[in-house]
């Protein structure tokens, strides 16, 4: 049975009918082993005929099936080392194991590639919508990905190409007032001339003046 399986007959008593070791089997007189293998023989009927989890003669593990032979009154003990009886468990678990790793490790790359993939169209909204709001309207967001970011993107050039702040007194002044106080883009903006902002020549005079102060004890200084 495999590589390290046996099989046995025992009779109705437990004792042996047929083993690999036919030494065995001529010292069927041993009314140990008899008990000993008619104890698995009623283990495995109460399990429902199923392979039971046990240890043999030479105290190994091993899983042991059984099946009677109704006819002679025999049963067939069939056993086999736990850890080969297990090992296409123990494959097929490694297998499944190998493969929820893969398909995890997977998962993170693609999720990975859709974040930077969805991020750099983001930042691009993002970008553009704080150079529209700082009144740059000929700004334009290029996003090309065929979806709601694209046509989210599509709006906000066409509220740029027809914004009311478009061209108005209100893009100049967020215009001058990126480079000037609030006080004199106010004052540029009502002169309604942004040439009074060049430099110009003019002649200044400067009048330097100092006061003498008179003082009763030190006198005039």
């Amino acid at each position: 049975m495999g590589r390290s399986g046996q099989a046995l007959v025992v009779d109705q008593t437990g004792h042996l009918i047929a083993h690999p070791a036919i030494s065995k089997v001529m010292q069927g007189a041993d009314e140990k082993a008899a008990l000993a293998l008619r104890g698995l023989r009623d283990a495995i009927a109460a399990a429902g005929g199923t392979a039971i989890a046990n240890r043999n003669a030479e105290n190994e593990r091993v899983v042991t099936a059984g099946a009677p032979v109704a006819a002679a009154g025999w049963t067939v003990l069939v056993e086999q080392s736990q850890a080969e009886a297990f090992a296409p468990l123990y494959a097929s678990l490694w297998r499944t194991g190998g493969l929820f790793l893969a398909a995890t490790v997977l998962a993170a790359v693609l999720a990975y590639w859709l974040a930077r993939w969805m991020s750099g169209p983001i930042r691009l909204l993002e970008e553009g919508a704080l150079k529209i709001g700082a009144g740059q309207f000929d700004h334009r967001i290029n996003i090309v990905t065929g979806d709601e970011l694209e046509r989210l993107a599509a709006r906000f050039n066409q509220w740029r190409r027809n914004s009311p702040y478009r061209g108005t007194r209100g893009e100049r002044m967020m215009r001058l007032k990126r480079f000037l106080a609030p006080q004199v883009a106010e004052l540029v903006e009502k002169a309604g001339d942004e040439r009074m902002l060049a430099g110009q020549r003019a002649e200044v005079v400067a009048v330097f003046l100092r006061f003498a102060w008179l003082h009763p004890i030190f006198g005039a200084r």
